[in-house]
């Protein structure tokens, strides 16, 4: 057999693997599951209450062989063997020669509620008997849509019994915990309000020591302690940090903790998103002042400038392109002053400025000169002139 033939055979097979375990048509038991030589019971250890969970559900169960109806839902993240316990439930009946009928439903496929009455009735017709019915009801969320009436039927007691001929017990699985609240009240009214939740044993203590060490080691990271001071110093608002650790939870994925790579991402995306909003909302005006106060901050390397050695910048440039309008002394300075308010400018560190008029206040920009490139290209209604203005050196 060639390799592709053998390929197309095995994507067949996983193709049929899967059909049959939404549509309830092959064996679920552990060992059908299971690679052999894998025990779920080494993993059992490491799920809060199972041992419990299993017992109720199988208490729950026997409610059913007398003749009595009733539900249940099962609750867990995806993965923690929620159908494995439900199975293992099953197959304990089965060893001790219980008399069922079972039928099993994914709510990925037959949601509708023709479709699952149809793929009930197909799995009803493997046995020729009456026999206490079991509905195993997988992705439980999916069925609480529309109109429900499937739910209402299999919850009510008396409808049930006149559809399937005996009592029926009905399971659902479910990665929501609020899976009720989606029920509609005539439903709700006929669940059993019986719910069993599975989540895993995590050594609390032992995780929390290793989470705050991540977290303590984080301010050992030199950008990440000058972006915090950065922030403080713009604004003392405790948001601002619930946002930055927002943010880097979103972004962890796969990580278990924080590190250094992680850190440096939402650093400079965070910083980069809060000045972006500031610039891109600035007018022509407001822009070309700042372009104009980056060049001299950029001429002298960071020494604090003023107003009138930014205006000078302004007026030199504004006077050699006459097709660009250039605005009055005192309309300039408001606008100085927006940029000022914005704390795009700040005061200068260890400057003081008591009866200093606000055109001499020593300022320094708080904006790289790399961010306000990056906004002036990408903005679509500013001039050419200014475009060209920013990426031009500084001259004296």
């Amino acid at each position: 057999m060639s390799r592709r033939s053998r390929d197309a055979n095995l994507a067949e097979k996983a193709k049929s693997l899967l059909l049959g375990r939404l549509a309830g048509q092959i064996d679920h038991s552990p060992h059908f599951l299971c690679p052999e030589g894998f025990k779920h019971e080494k993993n059992e250890s490491k799920v809060k209450s199972a041992v419990p969970a299993c017992k109720r559900i199988y208490d729950s169960i026997q409610k059913v062989f007398s003749n009595e109806s009733s539900s249940l839902i099962l609750t867990g993240i995806r993965g923690i063997g929620k159908s494995y316990l439900i199975d293992k439930v099953l197959k304990r009946l089965k060893d001790e020669r219980r008399q069922f009928r079972l039928v099993r439903l994914n709510g990925c496929i037959q949601s509708d509620e023709v479709v699952a009455k149809v793929e009930i009735d197909r799995q009803l017709n493997e046995y020729t008997n009456s026999h206490p019915l079991i509905i195993i009801l997988d992705e439980f969320e999916n069925f609480a849509t529309d109109k429900q009436h499937l739910l209402y039927n299999l919850f009510d007691s008396s409808t049930s019994f006149n559809m399937y001929g005996s009592a029926v017990f009905t399971i659902g699985i479910t990665t929501r915990m609020n899976v009720i609240e989606l029920l509609e009240k005539r439903v709700r009214s006929r669940f059993s309000h019986e719910q069993v939740h599975l989540e895993r044993d995590i050594d609390n203590k032992g995780f929390l020591n290793k989470w705050n060490d991540a977290v303590k080691k984080s301010f050992t990271y030199g950008f990440v302690r000058e972006y915090l001071q950065d922030l403080y110093y713009q604004q003392v608002d405790i948001r601002e940090i619930v946002t930055f650790s927002d943010c880097c939870l979103r972004l962890m994925g796969y990580r278990e903790f924080f590190d250094e790579d992680l850190l440096r991402e939402v650093c400079s995306i965070y910083t980069l998103n809060s000045q972006n909003c500031l610039l891109q909302d600035l007018t022509t005006l407001e822009l070309s002042i700042l372009i104009a106060a980056d060049r001299i901050y950029s001429l002298f390397v960071g020494e604090p400038f003023t107003f009138e050695m930014v205006f000078n910048e302004y007026k030199k440039f504004f006077s050699k392109h006459s097709s660009l309008e250039m605005f009055a002394k005192s309309v300039v300075l408001k606008s100085y002053e927006k940029l000022f308010d914005l704390e795009i400018l700040t005061i200068a560190d260890g400057s003081t400025v008591n009866n200093v008029p606000k055109e001499y206040h020593p300022m320094k920009l708080t904006v790289p000169h790399e961010d306000i490139e990056r906004v002036v290209a990408d903005l679509i209604d500013c001039p050419t002139e200014v475009k060209q203005w920013v990426n031009s050196l500084p001259t004296q």
